[in-house]
């Protein structure tokens, strides 16, 4: 027998009734995030350049010529869980629209860096091996005139040595030695590098 399905228990109720495969709405949820990013949201440095339609909810510093396309998501301060929380880019750096870059554990990118469309970038994680999964640090380091392929995932902690390429829906779990190029899914390093035109 079921509990009365009132007050409390009606919530219960409807979950019960919605499909499995139904989609959970979450409107609420990031109108929740929205609010506290704008209530707390860092502006970007003065020299750099946005697309519009993003959300800037990180400590952001670097060269200039800085490029965020349209509906960039950035996060990652140093008051988060980690001091080392952020984005650092240089010069000349391009990062594609619809791009994500979690940097809670610190996101360090070099000079004429072109991130393409819809590049995810993970500085953080959790400890696996405890039942309770602690946060964990995993800082990411892009190296100089790197070129990650739209739709590439990137996981720290991890190193993209200067002249890597990241090939398109790539996911990067380890390090990539200067000059080498990568594909594949759960791919940490390959041969000698191959050109991704920077159209």
């Amino acid at each position: 027998m079921y509990p009365p399905f009132d007050g409390v228990h009606s919530r219960f109720r409807d979950a019960w009734r919605r499909p499995e495969d139904e989609a959970p709405d979450f409107t609420a949820i990031i109108e929740r995030v929205r609010a506290r990013g704008d209530a707390g949201r860092m502006p970007a440095p003065a020299h750099w350049t946005s697309g519009g339609g993003g959300f800037l909810d990180a400590a952001l510093s670097g060269g200039p010529d800085v490029h965020l396309g349209a509906g960039v998501i950035v996060m990652g301060r140093p008051d988060g869980p980690s001091p080392h929380g952020g984005i650092r880019a240089g010069a000349r750096v391009r990062i594609g629209a619809g791009s994500i870059l979690e940097g809670s554990g610190g996101i360090d990118i070099g000079p004429a860096v072109d991130l393409r469309d819809g590049v995810l970038v993970v500085s953080s994680g959790h400890d696996l091996g405890r039942r309770s999964l602690p946060w964990q640090g995993g800082p990411v380091r892009i190296g100089a005139g790197v070129v990650i392929g739209a739709g590439a995932t990137i996981v720290g902690p991890c190193r993209l040595g200067d002249g890597a390429v990241v090939a398109p829906d790539s996911v990067v779990v380890g390090d990539v030695p200067a000059g080498g190029f990568t594909s594949g899914v759960i791919s940490t390093a390959g041969g000698p590098r191959r050109a991704l035109s920077r159209s």
